[in-house]
């Protein structure tokens, strides 16, 4: 039986760099598919570990560190500076990084962890027919938009007053399907901003999106609704409420799609915390005004 050695694991493999701790020696090398942090014990050279890692998680975690304008070690862990590479042993550049990504994978990422965001991340419905579902709910709610829309019946025919009279009665109607159709639109292009960043659709996510389109779905009825009864708050508080639902979904459905590893590796923390942070900043406002005329309602029935 052939006993294994360092060097007979780490044959064909690129090496990227190690790191000195208390009781174990790191070592981080690389294939073509997945990133090998090998740890061999200090005290008995024969005991130590072995773990794979996927090349596309420690991806994610070297651009989380390259992001940084000043990468420091205790921002990766507490401990980090009874390391040799703490002063500065192995050179700067891409040994560094890769002796970073060995402590934080095995300190914070464990490989259990690793296989359980994995498993987190298993699709449970393909992206291009959520794509279709989503397009074509949202297609037919800005159509039966205009349903509302109705042509007033004149006496005279012929009378230009008595039409713009008769339009001008359906004004707020007007007023609603545009602000309506605009709103849907708006909601549409910005989950198309999010959705080209998505890898997977998990689960988690899945249920998120079916409350966006159910929210979608339940628009024009909203719209309506403000376009019959304008001054009542109760149908302020709908339309509002609708928003709402939408938008804390869609902020959901980002944060879990970031936690879970279903967003593809482009995506940068400081990309990730720029869109967070609009539809949180959109979230927050829409919540103060739902908040302002649901209390105008229960204090006028009080």
């Amino acid at each position: 039986m052939t006993r294994l050695s360092v060097k007979s694991l780490t044959t064909g493999l690129k090496f990227h760099g190690e790191v000195q701790g208390k009781r174990q020696h790191y070592y981080v090398l690389s294939s073509e598919r997945q990133y090998f942090v090998m740890s061999v014990s200090i005290s008995k050279r024969s005991s130590g570990n072995f773990n794979l890692v996927g090349t596309s998680a420690v991806d994610k975690l070297y651009r989380r560190l390259r992001a940084l304008e000043k990468p420091a070690p205790h921002a990766f862990s507490s401990d980090c500076a009874e390391y040799a590479l703490c002063s500065g042993r192995h050179g700067p550049g891409e040994h560094r990084y890769a002796s970073y990504l060995a402590r934080d994978l095995l300190q914070r990422e464990s490989l259990s962890g690793m296989e359980e965001q994995n498993r987190s991340s298993v699709p449970a419905i393909s992206r291009g027919r959520l794509e279709v579902l989503y397009d074509g709910i949202f297609a037919i709610a800005m159509t039966i938009l205009v349903l509302e829309l109705r042509v007033p019946e004149l006496v005279d025919r012929h009378s230009v007053a008595e039409l713009a009279s008769a339009l001008a009665q359906h004004g707020y109607t007007f007023g609603s399907y545009l602000i309506s159709f605009a709103m849907l639109g708006l909601f549409w292009y910005r989950h198309n901003l999010q959705y080209r960043h998505v890898r997977v659709v998990t689960k988690g996510m899945l249920a998120l999106y079916l409350v966006q389109l159910a929210a979608a779905a339940f628009f024009p009825f909203c719209a309506a609704l403000l376009g019959r009864y304008p001054t009542n708050g109760l149908s302020i508080v709908v339309y509002i409420g609708c928003v709402m639902v939408y938008n804390w979904a869609s902020f959901t459905t980002w944060v879990v799609g970031w936690r879970s590893g279903a967003l593809v590796s482009d995506v940068t923390v400081a990309d990730y915390r720029r869109s967070r942070n609009m539809v949180l900043r959109g979230g927050l406002v829409i919540s103060i005004f739902f908040a302002f005329y649901l209390i105008k309602i229960l204090a006028s029935k009080g």
